[in-house]
């Protein structure tokens, strides 16, 4: 993660001198092509950990949008967010996931094999692995099963449609949700 922030803080520089003479559409395009692929190179890896090992490339991430909004340091993040809406550091792990998942989920996702009923039947029909380590809780295999049991139905739905489709649902839900229902997808269980 530290390559990817050191990465991001080198275009800082250059993304605030092309915000000086490009619009917001066009400036946000320039976010997408350069940063945000930065931000989601690897991120399957390494977005599942925690909220404080992931502060310090949000804070970097936050800056690059202040630059581009040509906002003072010191601007609201709930602002920032609403004004140019891109989806934050851990949006962007839950989408890629569920991205991920769509494309593999026969391999990624046991199905339960019996008819009667146990409190498993309420995980959807999918079982969660065994843990053995503690670490193995932030793994993308482990926290792939936590999201998806905790998806709304019309998301789960919108599966059978195309890529882009779906991909346009996941961040509109994704920006409806916000940053305390993002992390909610992660740590609860769905009833």
């Amino acid at each position: 993660m530290q390559c990817v922030k050191q990465r991001l803080r080198r275009m800082l520089y250059g993304l605030s001198q092309l915000s000086q003479v490009l619009d917001t559409r066009l400036s946000k395009r320039v976010y997408h092509a350069y940063a945000q692929s930065v931000l989601q190179y690897g991120i399957i890896v390494w977005g599942g950990v925690s909220s404080a090992s992931l502060e310090p490339l949000s804070v970097t991430q936050r800056t690059i949008i202040k630059k581009i909004l040509k906002k003072e340091p010191r601007y609201p993040t709930s602002l920032l967010f609403s004004d140019f809406p891109v989806l934050n550091l851990r949006q962007l792990y839950i989408k890629t996931l569920l991205t991920y998942i769509r494309k593999h989920k026969i391999e990624l996702l046991s199905n339960i094999q019996h008819n009667y009923q146990t409190r498993h039947r309420n995980n959807h029909g999918y079982s969660t692995p065994q843990l053995y380590h503690g670490i193995e809780l932030r793994s993308s295999h482990y926290l792939a099963q936590i999201v998806y049991r905790n998806l709304p139905n019309d998301i789960r739905e919108a599966e059978s449609c195309s890529d882009v489709v779906y991909k346009r649902k996941l961040f509109k839900w994704l920006i409806g949700i916000g940053w305390a229902g993002t992390e909610g997808l992660l740590h609860s269980y769905a009833s």
